[in-house]
């Protein structure tokens, strides 16, 4: 009498299948929102995966699944963001054609505010991987790998015997009455694009560090001149010398 009599949404407000707004998990959907909502607020692990879950029944509903790779083979669908230890962080019950209409309410809204309170463009597309990189990079430090730095030269030649390299240099041998051949001189390649951070990347002042080149670039500081020094995080050039501290100024924005 409980099961027959449990309801967690008010029939009423049920929309008939065709119309618009109509979801199939009509009848447990304040559940599922209340039990995401209580695991979103759990701190996530460095580790996470996304993977595919059976929920075993034996009921007969149009949202069963059969997955002969399953322990459970019959059941319902679920995707599954979990941890290394196991823990669901979040989850997403396969709902079949429901579940493949994306919400265009979660950056849609947030771009059309964007374009009204600024007069520069930018698509949609733009924006959503503007908002990709905030998210990335804005305020968190830069993982680096352990170890020492491998100082071996692959591109130097070694003998077979030992670890003394051979002879480093390049062409044919030529006689002493031969002149050796001109040299071609090498066309100056353009400088490459490089693409400006966000200003909530430039100003989080965590890892801007900076590191040399052996190439030279324009700095990104609008000082019109080339550098040796670029920022590790930002992946940008910039001065930075006796004269000038475009990296300094470059994150005070």
């Amino acid at each position: 009498m409980i099961k027959r009599h449990l309801h967690f949404n008010n029939n009423n407000d049920f929309k008939p299948v065709g119309t618009p707004g109509h979801d199939k998990l009509f009848k447990i959907r304040p559940l599922i929102d209340k039990v995401r909502e209580r695991l979103l607020l759990t701190p996530k692990e460095e580790y996470l995966a996304v993977d595919e879950q059976i929920i075993p029944t034996k009921a007969r509903h149009q949202l069963k699944q059969y997955n002969p790779a399953k322990p459970h083979k019959w059941g319902y669908k679920n995707q599954v963001l979990s941890g290394v230890s196991g823990f669901t962080y979040d989850f997403d019950i396969f709902a079949g054609d429901q579940s493949n209409v994306f919400p265009s309410d979660a950056p849609v809204n947030a771009w059309l505010l964007w374009r009204r309170k600024t007069d520069l463009y930018m698509s949609l597309f733009d924006f959503e991987l503007a908002i990709s990189e905030h998210y990335c990079k804005a305020g968190k430090s830069i993982s680096r790998k352990r170890g020492r730095p491998s100082i071996n030269n692959p591109g130097t030649p070694t003998s077979s015997r030992g670890n003394t390299p051979t002879s480093t240099r390049t062409g044919t041998l030529t006689s002493r009455n031969e002149s050796p051949a001109p040299r071609k001189r090498a066309r100056k390649t353009p400088a490459k694009v490089q693409d400006l951070p966000l200003n909530s990347v430039r100003s989080d002042k965590i890892d801007h560090l900076p590191i040399y080149q052996k190439n030279r670039q324009l700095c990104q500081n609008d000082c019109s001149l080339c550098s040796h020094i670029k920022c590790e995080k930002c992946d940008v050039f910039l001065c930075l010398n006796e004269k000038r501290n475009c990296l300094r100024e470059f994150h005070l924005v």
